[in-house]
């Protein structure tokens, strides 16, 4: 709940910022609540929400945060752990984007940034019979995507985003390190746009 408490307020800051900044420089930004689907290599496909911001810079190149949470179930990790447990990633992104055509109603982008992964492992303290408690670490990665920014109207568009995620999750026993998952694929994202 503590963390949940955390991520509001970041992202309540995050829109204060944006907000400044644009009143400053007369830049547009914009805020959007999204749906994801992730893809991951090493464990189960998972649904997520989000939200995200971005401030453009020019009618080309903006700066863009978000956070999203997924929750994945049980994964076989290995012989010496044979189920993982139900975990749950809180993603704090940021990045930039490019827009590689501009009109009124249809605008293509890529774009490219850092991720800190926050775990939940919800092992809770659970013993992992012979082996010891288990547990996670948080983790850094990056993303790379390409989406499409379709205008509905002045202030709202809908965005259809495909991202590239790179990361591992590091899965130790007590103090030792036995292994990790690879987290790295794909995800779809999809969300409402509303401009100021």
């Amino acid at each position: 709940m503590k963390r949940t408490f955390v991520w509001v307020l970041v992202i309540a800051a995050m829109v204060l910022v944006c907000a400044d900044v644009q009143a400053q420089q007369g830049r547009r930004l914009t805020i959007e609540p999204r749906l994801s689907y992730w893809v991951p290599d090493n464990a189960d496909n998972a649904f997520g929400v989000g939200a995200a911001g971005e401030i453009m810079l020019s009618d080309w190149f903006g700066l863009t945060g978000g956070i999203d949470f997924w929750g994945f179930e049980g994964e076989t990790l290995s012989a010496t752990l044979d189920v993982f447990p139900d975990w749950d990633i809180r993603d704090l992104s940021v990045g930039a984007v490019f827009y590689i055509a501009y009109s009124e109603t249809v605008n293509p982008y890529i774009t490219a940034g850092l991720d800190y992964f926050f775990i939940d492992d919800n092992f809770g303290g659970a013993d992992a019979g012979a082996f010891g408690a288990a547990g996670v670490d948080d983790t850094l990665g990056w993303h790379v995507g390409g989406g499409v920014d379709i205008a509905l109207s002045s202030n709202f568009s809908v965005v259809v985003e495909a991202r590239y995620f790179d990361t591992s999750i590091d899965v130790n026993l007590e103090e030792v390190e036995i292994g990790d998952v690879d987290v790295t694929g794909f995800a779809v994202l999809v969300g409402i746009e509303i401009g100021f």
